[in-house]
């Protein structure tokens, strides 16, 4: 009966290695979307697998500009993917994606539409100092290591709704001059915000902070929004400017507080807010 067992849950462990190999329908090494990059090729891939690293930035400076649409949906990265310093002419998508590796960001800019959403991160994701000209979407995507998007500049709406950093998310310094949403979003490890300017609608209705937020010398030029959100840890919001409404009705504070030395020069919701003792 034992031998049955065993011979019975070697072959569902099979199963599911091959059910997960099936749901990749091409293995594509990594040199040759380099090579469709520089010759500015449009560069598609469905349920592929991206095997060895992804390294852009190892182009010339020159070259550092890359001209083709990427559109590289439900598929994964084994290798570290570097894009740092990069310049993206057309529109890039991610859509579904898994990176295993790092994956490099940092100092990009996307001229157009910048779609990640879905895709998850199992390592390091940098995108510190980058810009984002157009529509940046990273709607239900998961960060399992550090998510790093400090000094990052987001001139067009961008939608982090429903994701999960698992990791510190660091978004300090950075600047969204249209709405940001954050509804929705799972903070596990410390979240960071200082610094950064908020230009349009700052939306982070029932997001859980389960560790630090950290939110201080932040500027709200247009309506914050916390509405029944949940702050599991302590909460920085001192030495802010707050332009506009701002509303944390229904909210939970489970740790400190702090929203000393700030200014409140519209509207300012608590009503409801609970904090634990």
């Amino acid at each position: 009966m034992r031998q049955i067992l065993v011979l019975i849950s070697v072959i569902i462990l099979a199963g599911i290695v091959q059910g997960e190999h099936d749901a990749y329908t091409d293995i594509v090494p990594a040199s040759k979307v380099l090579e469709m990059a520089k010759k500015g090729e449009p560069i598609e891939y469905n349920h592929a697998i991206v095997e060895g690293d992804l390294n852009f930035s190892s182009l010339k400076p020159i070259q550092n500009i890359i001209y083709s649409p990427i559109r590289i949906n439900q598929s994964k990265f084994e290798g570290n993917v570097s894009f740092g310093g990069v310049l993206f002419q057309e529109p890039v998508q991610f859509n579904g994606c898994i990176f295993n590796s790092t994956a490099d960001f940092r100092g990009s800019t996307f001229n157009n539409n910048a779609s990640f959403a879905n895709s998850t991160f199992n390592s390091i994701a940098d995108f510190s100092f980058s810009t984002f000209n157009s529509t940046s979407n990273f709607l239900d995507s998961a960060f399992g290591s550090t998510a790093d998007f400090s000094v990052s500049i987001f001139n067009e709406y961008v939608d982090f709704s429903g994701s999960k950093f698992s990791g510190n998310a660091n978004f300090w310094g950075s600047t969204f001059n249209s709405t940001a949403n954050f509804d929705h979003t799972s903070f596990d490890s410390t979240a960071t915000f200082g610094g950064s300017i908020f230009s349009g609608n700052a939306s982070f209705v029932k997001s859980t902070f389960n560790e630090n937020a950290i939110f201080g010398t932040s500027t709200f030029n247009g309506f914050a929004n916390f509405v029944d959100s949940a702050f599991n840890d302590d909460a920085y919001f001192g030495y802010s400017s707050y332009n506009d409404i701002v509303d944390f009705r229904n909210s939970t504070f489970n740790g400190d507080a702090y929203f000393g030395s700030s200014n409140f020069n519209g509207d300012a919701h608590f009503g409801a807010t609970s904090r634990s003792a």
